[in-house]
């Protein structure tokens, strides 16, 4: 038996969200993570507000299994992008660039790692620190980590070999082959379809490799799925059993009691109650079970006229009537009429005989009635004769017969309705103690009419005691014909006392309880309400996503329901539904977030856009629809479709700042910055002093290398917000660029005391510092920033830089290393590194080191060093190896041609 692989699966369905695509071709996390917090999707899970924060703690999970962090995205992205960098500028670093060159290098660097990583706009998001700590104790572990998308997990595996490694991912595959097999049989309710899984499922596990059948992971799942189909296949015979025998119990009752009138009554019966039983019919046994107990009915039905004379009863009048009226050949016809003539004159017979009967005699009386079982009228006539006179005698019966219950179930079964009913009233008034007893067989009363009566009588005169047995037991069939506004009454008295309310419900069909939810009775009860739409809150899971009663109960009691979803009933759901719920949730924000977070972000923005288009058809000249409807667009990047309805706000409102200044940053976002610049500008006309459309004016002057104009919007900025740390490192980078140092110099130290914590205005300055040559003074100033962030690699990096230009080697060389510690895969660092040690005359290390930036991202640099230090050790086959395969890698690098001619020399 191979021992456990798996040494851990983490679940996280709770912990993944959308990335976002953004407008360069990336696939941005800061965004996708900024937004989805905002919107309250990683309010639920405790996820930091600060993004930089989050970010360590956030991974890309692709359809292909592949878990990175986004630091070694990142990583990779610095790779490729120094790649290309050598590959297309070898001499110019990335700075150097103008904005076109550098915008194709970044996207051509991320394209490329989205392409590797297989990351798309499907890619989902994970945010967990718990991932964190357990990627951690994988490492040190030795384990493999792979994500199974299909079931939002992590698996963390033993890969000592690839045997091993094999039977996790014959683990994996089984499981999601298995999975989904299991649910859609489990959900069919059909035996055959659930047994076809079982031996599906045998055959999957028999096709497995030895090895991966004796794996404790593999037999446990296995065994676990089989265990539950056969428990379920169990189940579903059991109930077909008790159709067989219900039914058929049926079926004897109306033969044996020659009750033909019942049939048609009993067919509908049988057909609603069956569409009604969710467990039974999609099962093609149970629906062969019951269309053999209603061919059977019908037949017994045909049977009836065919019965010979001296057998006729009333009963089959009525039933050959009611079934075979319009189908009778004419023979059978006259075989009726003459059996209806014989019939008649008998009863006109009997019925002078009724009149001969000693009214005081009980026993002859409870005799007669019943030899007219079979003869309605004549039992009727009787039942008359007697209450004309006294109706105390019927009293007297009841209470002397030796079974007084079997006399009222005589009476009620055979009686008209308005006998019945006077019957009743009677029974209300002077018999109730003995109606109400716990023994009472009232599911021997045939009609649904008098089986309410006794119910109400039940609900007036019952002790709670009686109450209490009566209704544990009742069965499901019984409640569904209690009339509902008797049934609420009654559901008000039971949760008077201790009597488990939920118990009973739950043997009520959905559209039943729905009804009920409706009645006077229940409206002005909460506590049984409570229960109702708990109920059926539970029977959503068991519903058709497109039925009346899903509908019902998800729209009415959201607030319950919503818990109770499946994913694909989640799925299913309509723009509208889901516009709707949230409409009613709107006072509810806890379970509104939990309801966005089912439905996913993508659903949700589509809701919005499906409301927000509704609201603009229902209200084409309101302003703001149209503007939430071009933000809707906007966030979900459909910019021309933004710009369509930014563009009809405006028309309505040509005074909106807020709308040209939007509509602006559109344009800006495609590039088109003409128009960009001409809405920002009106945005600024229309609301003196707006900083948010002078800054983002004065970095499209920035990009377009205007930088006196960029200089005018930044100035704007700092004077009505002196403390604008943007605004004072962009006027900084502007002055820079038009070669006015004194006051870039003076720009980034005002941006320093605004915020010191901040690196980008100490590297901007000490770059410009140590461009003009002040190396000493660029080295304190990086000295400085290294204080508030001593964290940083590209500090740390660039430290380094200067003091290998001074050959201050031991500075250089803890300070490369130190931003290898926060940036391992910065394969320039490894060079320069390298050629500290080849100054120091330790070649080996050097080369070690150069072989290393190789591995991380072809560094070209690297390559033409290594090729040297081959030559230098006198290894020159090695060292034309490497120049050669260097030219590759960049055919147009000439200091490689001018080495790997010095080395054939040699």
């Amino acid at each position: 038996m191979t021992n456990t692989l798996i040494n851990k699966e983490l679940y996280l369905k709770d912990f993944i969200f959308n990335l976002k695509s953004a407008s360069t071709g990336k696939y941005s996390v800061h965004e996708s993570y900024r937004d989805n917090y905002t919107n309250g999707f990683l309010i639920n899970i405790n996820a930091p507000q600060d993004v930089n924060n989050a970010l360590k703690d956030i991974y890309y999970a692709t359809d292909r299994g592949l878990v990175i962090s986004y630091k070694d995205f990142n990583n990779k992205i610095i790779s490729v992008r120094k790649s290309l960098m050598l590959k297309n500028f070898p001499h110019l670093e990335l700075k150097d660039l103008s904005k076109e060159e550098r915008t194709k290098i970044d996207v051509g660097s991320a394209k490329q790692v989205l392409k590797d990583l297989f990351i798309n706009e499907s890619t989902k998001l994970i945010y967990s620190p718990e991932l964190t700590l357990d990627k951690l104790e994988a490492e040190s572990l030795d384990l493999r980590i792979k994500y199974v998308p299909e079931e939002f997990k992590v698996v963390f595996y033993e890969s000592e070999d690839k045997e091993k490694e094999q039977i996790v991912n014959d683990y994996l595959k089984f499981s999601d082959i298995v999975k989904p097999l299991t649910e859609n049989a489990l959900r069919s309710y059909n035996l055959d379809q659930v047994e076809l899984t079982i031996i599906t499922i045998n055959n999957y596990f028999g096709n497995l490799a030895t090895n991966a059948q004796e794996n404790n992971d593999i037999l446990a799942f296995y065994n676990s799925k089989i265990e539950e189909l056969n428990n379920f296949v169990q189940e579903i015979k059991d109930r077909q059993n008790e159709l067989e025998i219900e039914l058929n119990k049926k079926v004897s009752e109306i033969i044996v009691n020659s009750d033909f009138k019942s049939i048609k009554s009993t067919i509908n019966l049988i057909e609603d109650e069956f569409s009604k039983d969710y467990k039974v019919y999609n099962d093609p046994k149970s629906k062969s079970i019951k269309d053999l107990a209603v061919n059977q009915l019908k037949n017994v039905g045909k049977v009836v006229v065919l019965v010979s004379l001296q057998d006729w009863i009333e009963n089959n009048f009525i039933s050959a009537d009611h079934l075979l009226k319009e189908n009778l050949t004419l023979e059978l016809e006259n075989l009726l009429k003459q059996k209806r003539e014989h019939e008649e004159a008998k009863r006109n017979i009997e019925e002078q005989k009724l009149l001969e009967i000693i009214i005081d005699n009980g026993n002859e009386i409870y005799q007669k009635f019943i030899e007219l079982v079979s003869k309605k009228d004549l039992f009727n006539k009787l039942f008359t004769l007697i209450i004309k006179k006294d109706f105390e005698k019927i009293n007297s019966l009841i209470d002397n017969s030796d079974d007084y219950s079997s006399f009222i179930i005589l009476l009620s079964n055979n009686l008209s309705v308005e006998n019945a009913e006077k019957l009743w009233k009677n029974l209300f008034e002077s018999l109730s103690s003995k109606i109400t007893s716990r023994k009472f067989p009232y599911n021997s009363i045939n009609s649904n009419f008098i089986k309410n009566i006794y119910f109400d009588l039940i609900n007036q005169s019952a002790t709670n005691e009686i109450m209490d047995e009566v209704f544990s037991n009742i069965k499901g069939n019984v409640l569904l014909n209690i009339e509902n506004s008797l049934l609420a009454k009654i559901l008000v008295k039971l949760s008077q006392f201790d009597f488990n309310i939920e118990n009973l419900l739950k043997k009520l069909v959905p559209d039943k309880l729905l009804k009920l939810i409706k009645t006077d009775s229940i409206k002005n009860n909460d506590y049984v309400k409570s229960h109702i739409i708990r109920v059926l809150a539970k029977w959503l899971q068991g519903l058709d996503s497109n039925s009346n009663e899903f509908k019902d109960i998800l729209l009415n009691y959201p607030e319950q329901a919503i818990y109770n979803l499946k994913n694909i009933q989640v799925e299913q759901l309509s723009l509208e539904d889901v516009s709707e719920i949230l409409e009613k949730l709107k006072d509810n924000a806890d379970i509104i977030k939990y309801f966005i977070l089912r439905v996913g972000k993508e659903k949700f923005d589509q809701t919005i856009k499906f409301k927000l288009k509704k609201m603009t058809m229902d209200e084409p000249d309101n302003f703001e629809n149209h503007y939430n409807l071009g933000l809707s667009h906007f966030k979900a990047e459909n910019f021309d479709d933004a710009i369509d309805e930014f563009k009809k706000s405006i028309g309505i409102n040509p005074e909106s700042h807020i709308a040209h200044y939007t509509l602006g940053y559109i344009y800006d976002r495609k590039k088109n910055y003409d128009l960009a610049i001409s809405e920002y500008k009106k945005a600024i006309n229309l609301k003196y002093g707006y900083i948010d459309a002078y800054y983002h004016l004065g970095l499209i002057y920035l990009n377009q290398k205007d930088y006196y104009l960029a200089t005018q919007q930044f100035k704007k900025i700092i004077k009505i917000d002196p403390e604008n740390y943007d605004a004072v490192v962009n006027l900084g980078i502007a002055f820079d660029e038009l070669k006015e140092f004194t006051q870039a110099k003076s720009e980034y130290e005002k941006a320093i005391l605004i915020n010191p914590k901040k690196s980008e205005a100490y590297v901007n300055l000490a770059i410009m510092i140590a461009n003009q040559g002040n190396i000493e003074e660029a080295i304190e100033i990086y000295l400085k920033a290294l204080e508030f962030d001593g964290k940083s690699s590209i500090l740390n990096y660039n430290l380094g830089l200067l003091y290998h230009q001074q050959k201050n080697y031991t500075f250089a060389t803890a300070h490369y290393k130190t931003s290898l510690k926060f940036d391992s895969k910065n394969s320039q660092t490894y060079n320069n590194l390298g050629l500290v040690y080849f100054s120091k005359i330790k070649v080996s290390k050097a080369m070690d080191l150069w072989r290393t930036s190789i591995e991380i991202d072809n560094n070209i640099d690297a390559y033409n060093n290594l090729g040297w230090g081959y030559y230098i050790e006198g290894e020159l086959d090695k060292a034309i190896e490497t120049y050669k395969e260097a030219q590759k890698i960049a055919p147009t690098f000439s200091t490689l041609y001018l080495n790997l001619g010095t080395v054939y020399y040699k």
